[in-house]
């Protein structure tokens, strides 16, 4: 009974590993997708969001409630300029 419960035990301890390395992961991945976004002129939806710390569902909310969000359409996509953001942001920033 005991080898068992020291079995289970080595079992759900190798599973908790395993989760964390994939949080891990994740919010590495998560880092790098915006500081690359960060060294982008043009940047698409998904870039934009990271690039301003917040989820792609946010952001979405975010552009319904100001439609004068800069974007411009880039051969039929739409494409955010870091610099044009940037200074939006800081604008809404300061009427707020």
């Amino acid at each position: 009974m005991e080898n068992k419960m020291n079995q289970l035990l080595t079992e759900l301890q190798e599973e908790i590993k395993e989760e964390i390395k994939k949080e891990i992961k994740k919010e590495l991945l998560d880092e790098l997708t915006r500081h690359n976004a960060q060294q982008k002129v043009w940047m698409n939806k998904k870039e934009t969001a990271a690039y301003l710390g917040i989820s792609i569902n946010t952001f979405s909310k975010f552009l319904s409630k100001y439609p004068n969000f800069p974007v411009s359409d880039l051969v039929g996509t739409k494409r955010y300029n870091a610099k044009q953001v940037d200074e939006f942001i800081a604008i809404t920033d300061m009427m707020n």
